[in-house]
């Protein structure tokens, strides 16, 4: 059962720049789990008029990561 902390194997293809690296679990529900950037690679983007948003994690179905 893969919980928050966590760090799990990202197997999927969508971020091929993650596939096959350990990433820290951010959260699970019954249908995703979120898996957060290595902090190098975590950052804010300014929209304008839209304000700051947060880039930190990857969206993936249970199926594309791995536990360890």
């Amino acid at each position: 059962m893969i919980k928050r902390s966590d760090k799990v194997k990202y197997i999927g293809n969508g971020v091929p720049k993650y596939t096959g690296q350990m990433l820290e679990v951010n959260f699970v529900n019954d249908k995703c789990v979120s898996l957060l950037f290595p902090k190098a690679d975590r950052h804010q983007v300014a929209i304008e008029n839209g304000g700051i948003w947060k880039q930190e994690s990857l969206l993936c179905g249970h199926s594309e990561v791995v536990e360890v």
